[in-house]
């Protein structure tokens, strides 16, 4: 779902990106865009499953990280 910012003429749309989707381009053909419809729960029983729990992870001094020697960051 994303919020419409502006409307360009009565073909393009505006919305705002955010996350990794940020350095999209905003603007789309007002024909790509629908109204939101929330998703039927008795045709689509899985369409919420329940958040994930990770396990703890048992802390051992011999595989504590003790130097980063080299960072790379990716873009995108």
């Amino acid at each position: 779902m994303f919020v419409i910012v502006a409307l360009h003429g009565t073909n393009a749309v505006q919305v705002e990106l955010s996350g990794e989707l940020e350095h999209k381009h905003p603007t789309f053909p007002g024909s790509l865009i629908n109204t939101y419809q929330p998703t039927d729960k008795e045709l689509f029983p899985l369409s919420n499953p329940t958040p994930l729990t990770v396990p703890p992870v048992e802390q051992d001094e011999d595989k504590k990280i003790k130097k980063v020697i080299k960072e790379r960051r990716l873009m995108g």
